[in-house]
């Protein structure tokens, strides 16, 4: 779980939470196991406490997880058979999850921060939090070679292995809030109807990584701290039809503001 956001909706003004599962797969492009993979350990430590505190204080949560950390091990019968057969054929090389696949280990014993199944379970096991999708392989919506018909075999692909449990993922969220109204209509082509989408201001405008301005991303992580682009509470509302909800989100919480607010929940 690498972010933590926080939405308004409703009419009655409800506050949303919305996490995301992905551990390793999540930050593999611009981050080594060297560098990063105390902290995706550290996962390890924070689901089952942040959990205690949903539970001891009745906190619904969606928790949008990454398919493949649903694969006990890698073997033919799991892992291997649900990749998508229709994959993206990113430019940047490093956005591919499947290239990784040979190297990591075979199960979440020997490999935990590419597997997260006994977190999962931890997640399903308390009241009011539910589990959505975070794509199959974390998959990049907006970067140069991704479509959507590898979007959809994803899509497949996250939802066939999250129906061995008996999960029907009805939201999603996607990697890096990436999207545009091509991905939404196979986002409900499949029964998935409820997105979180992006604030209002151009400082959270969907598009790929690249694209963001290095003064974006210094105003945003200002306006995390800083009141730059207003309240950013939002009414849900439909897109594509009535066929898909946006909630867009209106806050990001990194690990010291994580901190500072759970202590205030």
């Amino acid at each position: 779980m690498r972010r933590m956001r926080s939405e308004m909706a409703s009419k009655n003004n409800g506050f949303v939470f919305s996490l995301d599962l992905e551990l390793f797969w999540g930050v593999r492009d611009h981050k080594s196991r060297q560098q990063y993979g105390r902290n995706i350990l550290g996962v390890r430590q924070a689901v089952p406490a942040i959990l205690q505190l949903f539970a001891r204080h009745e906190i619904a949560c969606t928790w949008a997880v990454v398919g493949m950390l649903f694969a006990k091990n890698k073997n033919k019968k799991d892992l291997l058979a649900h990749l998508p057969q229709d994959r993206p054929k990113y430019s940047n090389p490093q956005l591919d999850p499947y290239s990784a696949i040979a190297e990591i280990g075979n199960d979440e014993k020997s490999d935990p921060w590419h597997y997260g199944r006994s977190l999962i379970d931890l997640i399903r096991q308390v009241n009011g939090q539910e589990v959505g999708t975070h794509t199959f392989g974390h998959f990049n919506c907006l970067e140069a070679g991704a479509t959507p018909q590898a979007f959809d075999a994803d899509l497949e692909s996250a939802l066939e292995i999250m129906a061995r449990d008996g999960i029907a993922p009805r939201s999603i969220v996607f990697p890096r809030n990436q999207h545009d109204d091509s991905y939404l209509d196979k986002c409900a082509g499949r029964n998935i109807n409820v997105f979180r989408g992006n604030e209002k201001s151009w400082l959270y405008k969907s598009a790929a990584k690249g694209r963001h301005t290095k003064l974006q991303r210094a105003l945003r992580l200002a306006d995390a701290y800083l009141d730059i682009s207003g309240a950013n509470s939002h009414l849900a509302h439909r897109q594509l039809n009535s066929l898909m909800v946006d909630i867009p989100s209106s806050r990001f919480c990194g690990p010291g503001m994580r901190r500072c607010l759970l202590r205030t929940v």
